[in-house]
């Protein structure tokens, strides 16, 4: 396969914009190739780390920078076309930047003439993310032509002028693919030139020649490059941005825009949403965490998932508090709305409990008993604080709770409350067999019913995985088979290595619709409050 790339490259001989070859050698093993040195990397990387560190004054020159890069990547498509070769993907991650921050494209390990269609399907089945630039023919006949680069190449387009951002980010390819049936694209980015994108469009027409060629989108492109400066002003909205009260925890959320976030890492897939690790391009204000979690809703309804997700930031602006997950800022961008959300240091309480099992169970002294009934004490307080706002959880669990800086724990996952779902989300996880019924009040179980005392029970169940150090309530037991038993009376089995007062306060909210309990009757414990108990 390498010797079968290096003739392509040998075909292609030397173009200023191809990662050209200078030299190999087949003789012994390894087989390599000798390529130009790039010191700015990839024009993805480059684009991504540039953006986080830009200033107003500077856009309207990185804006003429991105649109030289896109007239370099045509140039060296027109080229590679002219001698008959399909690169198959051609993405801002294979398109490199040299010294003189020329863009070049390079790895033509999947070209036709080095791998079959058969095989670029079989070696990308599921270790790639090819299907984001893949064309829509080409999902239907597993087949590739001219054209199909030329789809890629809007989609690169599309990667430059975002700054770097993932196409299609929170969608499976199943999901890709329908879309792009029903006459479905990638979006307008902000700020960049309506021809621009007008150029992208023409690259995703559904009948591939209805395309345009490489020779014609160059030609576009340089006369878009000669054309007078982009006024100021098609500009203007950056700097109320750029100037904006920058935000932390507890201060009054403000909605951004969709270029100004990098995702990163994923760090949760749920039903309803995704949430990933990333950074905001405020990252350097004094006032603005460089990192940040950023949760995407998501639905096969756009309109109702962008509802529910409108519902999310009203709700979670209310209850800014030490103990709730905040709200940093948000985007109602059309595609995918998101939530931008502080970030948790140390993941959630339930993988944090079972990271560091040994440590509490080998330590088990009173700094460990404290942490863990610290942790219970945060949980209390934020529910309590929900609870003032007559908003219902309806799914507090350990798995739900984030342990931020100084382990404070921290309310998140306010998908199913009362004030953003009806309880049709509940429905659906039903329907799939998902319900979480290990933390469910009885009367939400047999009867559907929500509120401030059923959330009360799940708090229970919470100090449980909080003493068991993260194990799963009711482990390996079906819906009937929890709801059977708590009809006769049994509960969560006792454990023995937690202090006695928290065993009491537990055993007192998983009593039968938990009565009297209210998260208003928590506080720190101190010795008054535990005496006689």
């Amino acid at each position: 396969m390498v010797k079968k790339e290096i003739y392509i490259l040998k075909r292609l001989a030397h173009h200023d914009n191809i990662d050209n070859l200078f030299a190999c050698c087949t003789t012994v093993d390894p087989i390599y190739l000798i390529t130009e040195k790039y010191p700015y990397g990839d024009i993805k990387t480059f684009i991504t780390e540039r953006q986080l560190s830009l200033e107003t004054s500077d856009v309207i020159t990185f804006h003429k920078q991105l649109l030289s890069f896109a007239i370099d990547i045509a140039m060296a498509m027109e080229y590679i076309t002219s001698k008959k070769i399909i690169h198959r993907y051609l993405a801002a991650k294979h398109i490199l930047l040299d010294d003189q921050l020329r863009c070049k494209v390079s790895n033509f390990s999947y070209s036709e003439g080095v791998i079959t269609d058969s095989e670029f399907f079989r070696v990308t089945n599921e270790c790639e993310q090819c299907f984001r630039w893949i064309s829509l023919e080409t999902f239907e006949e597993r087949s590739f032509t001219m054209k199909t680069d030329i789809w890629s190449f809007g989609v690169v387009l599309w990667e430059i002028f975002t700054y770097g951002l993932l196409p299609y980010v929170g969608h499976c390819k199943e999901d890709v693919v329908e879309k792009l049936k029903r006459g479905y694209r990638l979006l307008k980015p902000d700020y960049v030139d309506g021809d621009v994108y007008n150029f992208m469009e023409q690259c995703w027409k559904k009948r591939p020649n209805d395309r345009p060629t490489f020779t014609s989108l160059l030609s576009r492109l340089e006369a878009l490059r000669e054309k007078e400066e982009v006024p100021a002003e098609h500009y203007k909205e950056l700097d109320g941005f750029f100037e904006s009260e920058y935000i932390t925890p507890g201060q009054n959320v403000f909605e951004v825009n969709h270029n100004f976030v990098r995702i990163e890492d994923v760090l949760y897939k749920g039903e309803f949403s995704d949430i990933f690790a990333g950074e905001t391009s405020q990252a350097g204000k004094e006032k603005f965490p460089k990192k940040i979690a950023i949760k995407i809703p998501k639905g096969e309804d756009e309109m109702v998932t962008a509802k529910a997700a409108s519902k999310e930031v009203e709700v979670m602006k209310t209850l800014s508090n030490t103990n709730v997950i905040s709200l940093l800022a948000y985007s109602t961008n059309k595609e995918k709305p998101y939530l931008i959300l502080e970030y948790s240091q140390h993941g959630n309480l339930k993988a944090y409990l079972q990271r560091n099992r040994a440590k509490f169970l080998i330590d088990n002294n009173a700094a460990s008993q404290e942490q863990l009934l610290s942790f219970a004490v945060d949980i209390a307080k934020g529910m309590k604080h929900i609870a003032s706002h007559r908003i219902i959880h309806r799914y507090l669990a350990a798995k739900h709770v984030l342990v931020c800086n100084e382990l404070t724990c921290k309310i998140s996952n306010l998908s199913y409350t009362s004030d953003v779902s009806d309880g049709s989300r509940f429905t659906k996880l039903a329907e799939r067999g998902e319900l979480p019924y290990p933390w469910m009040a009885p009367e939400s179980l047999t009867n559907w019913t929500f509120s401030v005392k059923s959330d009360v029970w799940s708090f229970g169940v919470v100090l449980w995985e909080i003493a068991t150090l993260g194990c799963d309530p009711f482990e390996n037991s079906m819906k009937e088979e929890v709801v059977s038993l708590l009809q006769r009376g049994i509960r969560l089995q006792r454990y023995t290595h937690i202090d006695e007062k928290l065993i009491r306060l537990n055993v007192g909210l998983l009593a039968e619709n938990a009565k009297g309990a209210a998260f208003i009757l928590y506080h720190p414990p101190t010795d008054e409050a535990t005496q006689g108990q």
